[in-house]
């Protein structure tokens, strides 16, 4: 359970949970950069008492340090230093954790499934990386796998066996992979090395530190756009064994939630744009793309980035883009805004319901444009 910045009290509430559960054998409390929160926590440690150790966070990857980090230090430690059979993930930050989450998992593995994912119900406006970047790029670059079908491959709840975590763990793609981008990569390994998949459904949802406005998340959008990118190299992930469980009934708490600030995210689409970016623009993407967003620095009108426009858009975005470019992530960014702005105010709009049945079907069509496409 890496931590940094989180609240220490919903932290150590959620590290007894785990190590008072029969199954858990050590929880593992991997400390990221924040001193203070650290010491807070090792103090509550010592109080709680039980399995509980709290170890820094390695530098273990190639690129910016972050996220990917905190898990490879995860599965060093598992691997390297103990002899137990299953390692699993949670975010400290979970205020609805519970030990019937450990349970389940823990179910789905004695089934004999290798990777054991959890997903949640979101709101109609949340989750726009994995909607609108993820998802269809998984369907644009490998239709036929089960990739698409992954219902949130950015979750951070995973379990797998030992033998599992040592394929993953082993591959040079997860190991290079410190930043956001780990649980895009994480997606694509599980799926690429033929692991067996359970997408486990927890009802009452994640209940998390919640973001802000979309620009709270634009580093990791570009991340883990990069990520797709940068693992179409290695094995070439493929069909596999994988089961989903039935979602619930949706609470009205997450179905009328506004996932974002949609005024403030239209004023970021003007933002400071320079001249390497229009030149970007123009000369890589549609003129329908190219006027539309230019007009981005008079007025935010996204009508024009439909679903059509998008996934050429991203078709684009998956081989050009380069996100040690400055312009390039602001044009990137930019572009993903707009899309979201469209599906918001065209789709999202018209309830829960039919936003989910809409980005369903917008993977199924997704898959149809690649495959038509070859």
């Amino acid at each position: 359970m890496p931590f940094r910045h989180e609240d220490p009290d919903v932290a150590l509430t959620n590290f007894g949970i785990a190590a008072s559960h029969p199954s858990v054998g050590q929880v593992l409390a991997i400390a990221g950069d924040d001193e203070t929160t650290t010491r807070i926590i090792r103090e509550g440690i010592a109080k709680l008492g039980g399995p509980i150790l709290v170890i820094p966070q390695e530098r273990r990857g190639r690129l910016r340090s972050g996220k990917g980090d905190a898990v490879n230090t995860g599965f060093g430690f598992f691997l390297e230093e103990t002899s137990l059979e299953r390692v699993h993930f949670y975010d400290a930050d979970i205020q609805t954790f519970s030990a019937d989450w450990i349970t389940k998992a823990e179910v789905a593995l004695d089934m004999g499934y290798e990777a054991v994912r959890l997903y949640y119900p979101r709101a109609a406006t949340d989750a726009m990386i994995t909607w609108m970047i993820t998802r269809p790029g998984f369907a644009l670059l490998w239709p036929e796998s089960e990739l698409p079908w992954l219902e949130q491959p950015l979750s951070g709840e995973l379990a797998f066996t030992r033998s599992a975590a040592k394929t993953i763990a082993s591959d040079d793609r997860v190991q290079a992979q410190s930043d956001w981008g780990i649980d895009t990569v994480l997606s694509i390994c599980t799926v690429a090395h033929g692991l067996s998949i359970y997408e486990l459904y927890i009802s009452g949802g994640k209940d998390h530190a919640l973001y802000g406005s979309l620009a709270d998340i634009k580093v990791m959008m570009l991340e883990c756009l990069a990520a797709i990118q940068t693992s179409q190299l290695g094995p070439t992930p493929q069909s596999v064994v994988h089961r989903i469980e039935y979602p619930h009934s949706v609470s009205s708490a997450i179905a009328e939630t506004i996932g974002y600030d949609i005024e403030a995210t239209q004023r970021l689409l003007a933002g400071r744009w320079s001249e390497s970016q229009e030149t970007l623009l123009v000369s890589h993407f549609s003129p329908e793309v190219i006027s539309g967003a230019l007009a981005w620095r008079l007025w935010p009108d996204a009508t024009f980035m439909d679903e059509s426009t998008w996934l050429k858009t991203l078709s684009i975005l998956l081989t050009q883009f380069d996100l040690r470019n400055d312009d390039w992530c602001e044009l990137a960014f930019r572009l993903w805004l707009g899309r979201v702005l469209h599906y918001t105010l065209r789709i999202a709009v018209r309830g829960h319901s039919y936003a989910m049945a809409y980005l369903h079907d917008m993977i199924r069509r997704s898959i149809e444009f690649a495959l038509a496409d070859v």
